[in-house]
Order: C-alpha cells, then structure tokens, then sequence
C-alpha cells in the first residue's frame, strides 16, 4: 500500500505540474497522470481537478489535483481489509501564468 500511496502523489504531482502550464486542459492533465499511473501499473485509478474550470482561472488561483484508486484492485493479497479502503494522493500548486 505504501508503493501505491507513492504512485498516486507521484502521478498527482506530474498531474499539477501540467495544470499550472500555459495552455494546459484537462486532456494534458490527466495524460501527466495517467503516463504515471500505467508506468506503475495502478488499476482504477480517478482523477479529479478542482477547480473543474482551472483553465480559465486568474493568476494566483490554487488549483489541486487528486489521484484516488480501489486498495483491492491494486493489492497483491485479497481479503476484507482492502475491500473498500480507497488511496489517495494530492498535491496543489497555484497558477502562475
């Protein structure tokens, strides 16, 4: 579980830092992610961009990125406790151009 809540910041952070780019779209974004995300072989994984029009945010606008995943589809042992545990990482930057 540590080896995917460091896939899921690691593809959150690459996920920020194509949003904070200047013609950055919610394609670019989730390609950042996604790039991350099939290199380590995360299943199911959700990406959410908050906010939903962080393209046409001002300057100096927060925008965060969140990557979750299902613990059960991603663990290599299966049983109860990975059932509905839900992993997350998370990481904002603010827009600077």
């Amino acid at each position: 579980m540590i080896y995917l809540k460091q896939s899921l910041s690691i593809a959150a952070y690459e996920g920020i830092r194509a949003a904070v780019q200047p013609n950055a779209t919610s394609i670019s974004v989730q390609a950042a992610c996604n790039q991350i995300l099939t290199s380590r072989s995360v299943q199911g994984a959700t990406i959410t961009i908050s906010p939903n029009n962080f393209t046409g945010q001002p300057v100096e606008t927060l925008i965060t990125v969140r990557v979750a995943a299902p613990a059960a589809s991603n663990s290599m042992f299966s049983g109860w406790f990975y059932d509905t545990m839900v992993i997350d990482g998370q990481a904002t930057m603010m827009k600077e151009f």
